[in-house]
């Protein structure tokens, strides 16, 4: 029964001291290792919490999201090519956080204090590839991001007519500028789908930034000491934005495949059917 308890518990809120609950709820006092072996016994581990917007089960999102869907599905159905796009962006710091150490030992990364300044990748996806990409230091503004778009539309047209072009964009403030842009002359035939609030699940470009990050950390890892070596002859600040941006490129263009596009592109669409069913729908996965 107390077992079960603290099943119920860690359902509800998994950052809870358990140790403390049971001694709250039936005043046992139960050592810590015993609560760790009957967490184990039902294959319980610990690790990273996730954080999951408060109002991603909510009835409206859940709606507006199958909307969503609806659009989608019925631009696949017509045939059209449906480019989706965002931006990231990381620095020095963006790095592994475990390591291997003997045991009792830390395992310690040695890096520099600062961050250094940040590079923003912003790239668009289809199930083709990478259909463009553009990497920049700095903030991403509304005027960076309207200028990407017109790029990339310029590029596609070269190959399919853009009164078969969809992107796909998700609702930052920055994105507000791609209605603009598909309403200039040169871009007519152009359709913009937002994507629905909370519903990165929906979206292929998530998961590939998730493989390109992974890729940087890695040649970060592997470089790290000639990161930390400025040679003669430049600043810091230049020969870690070299770095950075060195490893940005040969992530993006070793790992962002044209046969890994469209694996995430068919991920994403496992999840199509529990949203039109209104179901609850995970983050991360």
């Amino acid at each position: 029964m107390h077992v079960e308890y603290l099943f119920e518990l860690l359902e509800e809120n998994p950052l809870l001291t358990l140790a403390d609950e049971l001694y709250i709820k039936h005043r046992i006092n139960v050592v810590a290792q015993t609560i760790r072996n009957s967490l184990d016994a039902m294959c319980y581990t610990i690790k990273q919490t996730h954080k999951q917007p408060a109002d991603i089960k909510a009835e409206r999102v859940k709606i507006r999201r199958k909307e969503y869907i609806l659009k989608i599905m019925k631009a696949q159905a017509d045939g059209k090519h449906v480019i989706f796009f965002d931006e990231t962006g990381y620095n020095l710091c963006c790095a592994r956080n475990r390591g291997w150490s003997r045991r009792g030992t830390r395992a310690v990364h040695v890096r520099d204090i600062s961050r250094g300044q940040s590079l923003n990748v912003i790239c668009a996806i289809s199930e083709d590839g990478v259909e463009y990409v553009k990497y920049l230091f700095g903030s991403t503004k509304a005027d960076t991001v309207a200028e990407f778009v017109r790029r990339l539309l310029r590029e596609v047209v070269t190959k399919i007519s853009l009164f078969d072009v969809v992107i796909v964009c998700d609702n930052a403030s920055v994105h507000n500028s791609v209605t603009q842009v598909i309403e200039e002359p040169e871009f007519v035939g152009v359709e913009a789908i937002p994507l629905s609030p909370y519903s990165p699940m929906l979206k292929p470009i998530e998961n590939t930034f998730s493989v390109f990050k992974s890729a940087v950390q890695t040649y970060l890892a592997e470089h790290c000491q000639e990161i930390l070596t400025v040679p003669s002859g430049t600043t810091k600040t230049k020969h870690r934005a070299a770095w950075l941006r060195r490893a940005t490129e040969y992530s993006m263009s070793a790992k962002v495949t044209s046969d890994l596009c469209p694996k995430l592109c068919r991920h994403s669409q496992r999840f199509y059917i529990p949203a039109l069913a209104m179901a609850d729908m995970p983050i991360g996965a």
